[in-house]
């Protein structure tokens, strides 16, 4: 009788047991099914503004990470020259991936010396992530020179003019100055007169009276910082060719005789008379100059013409300090 009344005792507290567990059941229940209906909330993206790279005067490239939580996700940089930011990358997207992606985007027309501000957006199904702000400044535009002449080539002893631009920031008021190297370019590049500056619009000048000989130009920057060299120019100096004719009639044939000088002297040089027919000078005759007086050399020829008309002397050049040139035109008239 006591066993069975111990064992009755135990069921007699099973009932308070078992609605215990089922009360904790009931109220758990709501809450799995809840979960199991829905599913875990979606998370916005886990964003880290990075660095900057690439930087020049007027582009850069930015750089950060994104993790999209399991969840496709667009992104792109906010940028500008304060934390208001007022222009973006173009935007790009990341597939649904739980681990963290390194991410940059290349922007353009920035403004030289400015600095910029700059954060990483992403954007997924749960929310907007805001990576922090950031700056970067971009540098100045390098400075470049430019040249050229007027006119080239030149007429020996004729005057020039060396005219260029330096542009750049800090061009306007940079001080320059002109160099030269002579045919046969051997002896290096020196100094022509004074330095000069910059106007205010970046452009320059420099006037020269002669030359005597083909020349190499170049101009470079004398101020601070890393010199800057323009490109060389060369500048051509022509032959001086004059031209003389002489002319009678002998044996009912009008025989003419072309003579004239070259200057500096090309002895040997192959000489052209040229006459001009419908707009274009063809070939009469030629023959070779020969020495003559210091500097110079000269060249005859006679001929018997069929043609009145402009005639010119060719004459070309047997040294690389002159290039061809030819005589003014002169008008040969059969009888006189």
């Amino acid at each position: 009788m006591k066993s069975r009344a111990r064992h009755d005792g135990r069921r007699g507290r099973r009932p308070w047991v078992d609605l215990l567990v089922l009360g904790a059941a009931l109220v758990g229940a709501p809450a799995a099914v809840a979960a199991g209906a829905s599913g875990p909330a979606a998370a916005r993206p886990a964003v880290k503004t990075g660095t900057s790279s690439a930087v020049t005067y007027q582009s850069a490239s930015l750089n950060g990470a994104v993790n999209g939580q399991g969840q496709q996700t667009t992104y792109f940089f906010q940028y500008g020259t304060s934390t208001k930011y007022g222009s973006q990358s173009l935007p790009a997207g990341l597939a649904a991936d739980a681990r963290t992606a390194g991410v940059k985007s290349a922007i353009t027309g920035l403004l030289p010396q400015t600095t910029y501000h700059f954060r990483l957006v992403a954007i997924n199904a749960g929310g907007t992530g805001f990576g922090s702000d950031a700056t970067f400044t971009t540098t100045a535009i390098p400075l470049s020179l430019a040249l050229a002449s007027l006119p080239n080539p030149v007429a020996l002893g004729a005057p020039l003019s060396l005219v260029g631009a330096l542009t750049g920031s800090g061009a306007p008021g940079s001080a320059i100055v002109l160099q030269q190297n002579p045919f046969p370019f051997t002896g290096g590049f020196q100094i022509v007169g004074n330095a000069g500056l910059v106007s205010p619009t970046g452009t320059f000048r420099f006037d020269l009276p002669s030359l005597a000989v083909t020349t190499e130009f170049r101009v470079v920057g004398v101020g601070p910082g890393e010199p800057v060299v323009s490109p060389t120019l060369t500048e051509f100096v022509q032959l001086a060719v004059t031209l003389s004719t002489t002319g009678r009639y002998i044996h009912g044939a009008y025989s003419t005789v072309f003579s004239g000088l070259i200057r500096p002297a090309q002895v040997g040089a192959r000489v052209s008379i040229q006459r001009l027919v419908a707009g274009r000078w063809l070939l009469v005759a030629a023959t070779s100059s020969r020495a003559a007086g210091p500097g110079s050399s000269v060249y005859t020829m006679g001929l018997h013409l069929r043609h009145s008309g402009l005639y010119r002397a060719l004459a070309g050049a047997v040294e690389g300090g002159h290039v061809p040139s030819t005589s003014p035109p002169m008008a040969v008239h059969m009888g006189g």
